[in-house]
């Protein structure tokens, strides 16, 4: 869920769902928790996940190709997926840094054009994450 729909919409649906935060620069790691927070207690029971992603300050919800600081990460008790900017030269800061990633979600890192799959980036990005979880 993408979007500003709420829990009674999520319900609706009756099917587990993953909520999207989106995070800019402009808000501090405590601002960004808080919204968590909420948003995980209003999604208990709904949403399998949160996935945090990258916003930009011009209204452009993911897609940016850029991070965000993850040490926003650090302490969450919360099931997150990290997206946003996540490529082969910085996944292995990524793993190494925050133990309990449900996952991470790629897109930018890995295309060579605008929603065109690059397979070298692909192999290269696989094998960092194989090599860092191997001794994680």
């Amino acid at each position: 869920m993408h979007g500003n729909e709420d829990v009674s919409y999520a319900k609706y649906l009756s099917v587990p769902v993953f909520k999207v935060v989106h995070v800019n620069s402009q808000q501090s790691v405590d601002e960004v928790r808080n919204v968590v927070g909420k948003i995980a207690r209003d999604f208990t029971g709904v949403a399998l996940a949160i996935l945090l992603d990258t916003s930009s300050s011009q209204d452009q919800s993911g897609g940016t190709g850029k991070t965000f600081d993850w040490s926003v990460l650090d302490h969450m008790d919360i099931p997150v997926i990290v997206a946003g900017g996540i490529r082969s030269s910085n996944v292995q800061n990524l793993l190494t840094s925050t133990r309990d990633l449900t996952g991470i979600d790629i897109n930018s890192g890995i295309e060579k054009s605008k929603a065109v799959k690059d397979e070298s980036l692909l192999r290269e990005f696989f094998s960092v994450v194989g090599q860092t979880c191997s001794v994680v």
